[in-house]
This record gives C-alpha cells, structure tokens and sequence, in this order.
C-alpha cells in the first residue's frame, strides 16, 4: 500500500515545490529582516518582511520602533513592491545618524528610508 502512494506523494512535493520557486513562499507573517539598537540603548529598530499577496506579488517591509521596555513606538511601511526575492538583501542595513534612523539599501547603495525621532517620540 506504501509504494502505491509514493508517486502521489513525489507528485505534491513537486507541485509545492514549483509553485514556491515561481511565486515565492506564501507567507503573510512578518519574518525579522534586521534589527538593531541605538547607540543610546533608547529605541530599537525591527524590519520586519512579509508577503501580502500572491497575484499580483506583493511584498511589505515594515519597520518598528520599541522603547527600552520593548513598547512599541511606531511602525511604519517602508516598502511595498512586487519583488519578493529583490527584498531580500534590501533594507539590511540600520543606522542611527543626525537624529533619524536610516533603513536600507534601497535599490541604490546610497538610497535609505528616514525615520525622523519626532515620528517615534511624538508616539511616547
């Protein structure tokens, strides 16, 4: 009876496996991307990575903001696009500089997202 159902078996494991290779995995839950703490040890910075939708493919980068207590402060959208596997090595990079944090590489070495420390104390 076993080996009846080994090629049924092969069979799924190949279409689950092609689908996930076209379309990239189906995963809505926001996976950790990067994280990193001020030099202060005031806030931490968590960028998180989700997909939203399969068709058309869409991909979320969130960031969040906590306090030292691990309160959440902000979270704001920083990305939203079609590439699933471009995302990947996007937005690894946090910095803490001027009073703003900046996330990224976006598409270009030199490209971040701003988050200015009136958007997460405002929130305090």
């Amino acid at each position: 009876m076993t080996n009846q159902r080994a090629p049924l078996v092969v069979l799924l494991v190949l279409c689950v496996g092609g689908f996930t290779y076209l379309f990239g995995p189906v995963d809505p839950v926001p996976r950790l991307h990067a994280s990193a703490e001020s030099p202060d040890g005031e806030v931490t910075v968590k960028v998180y990575r989700k997909r939203v939708s399969l068709r058309p493919p869409e991909v979320v980068v969130l960031a969040r903001v906590y306090d030292r207590r691990g309160g959440l402060l902000l979270e704001k959208r920083v990305f939203s696009d079609g590439g699933w596997y471009d995302a990947e090595w996007m937005f690894r990079r946090i910095t803490f500089e001027g009073g703003e944090i900046r996330i990224g590489p976006k598409y270009a070495p030199g490209e971040y997202v701003a988050i200015r420390a009136e958007e997460y104390t405002v929130a305090r």
